[in-house]
């Protein structure tokens, strides 16, 4: 069909709406013990640097910290104090006892939206706002599957200044699984 047509389908209502980001400036929390005792290379930053340049945000406090929740509570302040208009906080979002993203957001007295998703990689996301602020755990899928995940489905809704409520979020359940995980299932189900 033509646009013209489609158009003609609903006459007066638009087809499509593009909200822009409403924030722009990210502060990004590293997570883990490994990490910050530089035993284990971050691999995150870089997909969050990608990330930020896809969607012209400006990172502008970034650091690494200890699976510890009050070392996170207090850099996700930092960013915030220096500027930051939303934060990634990246890993420690499991169920593992040594995971403590979604008890720093607890004792920040975040408003926890949802803690996972269904959304395949990164399923264990944690979407929270912290007074105005979009707080965001991603979990490590994240890194293997750096084309697409729940920063690009999720996050960038936040960044938009829009308060996801969780039945938007179960919306996301319908094709869930993101073609990037399909696709490296396919590849390794084949030997590749």
């Amino acid at each position: 069909m033509k646009k013209e047509e489609v158009e003609g389908i609903i006459p007066g209502k638009k087809l499509i709406s593009i909200t822009p980001f409403k924030y722009s400036k990210v502060g990004v929390v590293i997570t883990g013990t490994e990490i910050y005792e530089g035993r284990k290379k971050d691999l995150y930053m870089p997909v969050i640097e990608e990330k930020c340049k896809k969607y012209g945000w400006t990172i502008v406090k970034s650091e690494v910290v200890p699976d510890d929740e009050d070392a996170i509570s207090k850099a996700v302040l930092r960013s915030i104090d220096s500027g930051a208009e939303a934060v990634i906080v990246t890993g420690g979002t499991s169920v593992d006892p040594t995971d403590k993203t979604y008890q720093a957001f607890k004792k920040l007295n975040a408003n926890i939206i949802a803690y996972g998703v269904p959304v395949k990689p990164t399923t264990m996301t944690i979407v929270a706002m912290l007074n105005n602020v979009p707080l965001f755990g991603v979990s490590a899928g994240g890194i293997h599957f750096k084309e697409y995940n729940t920063i690009d489905i999720m996050f960038t809704r936040m960044m938009t200044g829009k308060v996801p409520e969780p039945r938007n979020i179960a919306e996301i359940g319908h094709g869930g699984i993101l073609w990037s995980f399909e696709q490296k299932m396919k590849d390794y189900g084949s030997g590749h």
